[in-house]
């Protein structure tokens, strides 16, 4: 649930770390007393570490989430955003963001219902809503300022035990997918 602040706390819990164990190391070289120097670095290593951990987050985010373009989908390799991609999907971006993706790429209509025919165990096929498609797209992906789909259609994903799942909306005139997606 939390997967988005592991990263930033083992950073800044191994820097720090290693800093208390640096600073109590080098004690004697400055003549200072080697346990002072220990429990003080300690204490501001705790009263660091939430300020660092931001810190240090608000610098990987840079990297983990925002706007990314790929070619295709073996070009994205961040197996949160393969999920519930087609690997047929060309000429992709994807705006990340903590817990859920939006991807608009383009793809064939055959080869989108074989994906999600492919997703659906045999008994249960693809759901599809088209009633509210239109209006649907428009809400979710005015966030990313995608131009409107013409005339889309709304298809969905199995929903995971955790709520996770995704809602595909195919223009089959442009053979263009945008595409909701939300995980933990």
């Amino acid at each position: 649930m939390f997967w988005f602040v592991l990263l930033p706390f083992t950073i800044t819990f191994v820097a720090l770390l290693t800093l208390v164990v640096v600073a109590a190391w080098l004690a004697p070289r400055f003549n200072w007393k080697r346990g002072k120097t220990l429990g003080l670095s300690a204490v501001i290593a705790c009263v660091a570490f939430i300020p660092s951990c931001m810190g240090i987050m608000s610098i990987v985010d840079v990297y983990r989430f925002g706007e990314f373009h790929y070619d295709s989908f073996a070009d994205v390799n961040d197996f949160r955003a393969e999920r519930y991609l087609p690997v047929e999907a060309r000429d992709i971006t994807m705006v990340k963001r903590v817990g859920r993706y939006y991807a608009r790429y383009s793809i064939s209509e055959s080869q989108l219902t074989a994906y999600l025919d492919g997703l659906w165990k045999p008994s249960h096929p693809p759901i599809s809503n088209d009633k509210y498609a239109a209006d649907d797209c428009n809400r979710i992906f005015e966030e990313v300022g995608w131009p409107t789909l013409t005339n889309p259609i709304c298809l969905i994903s199995p929903i995971e035990d955790d709520g996770g799942g995704a809602h595909y909306f195919f223009d089959r005139e442009a053979e263009v997918v945008y595409q909701h997606t939300g995980y933990w």
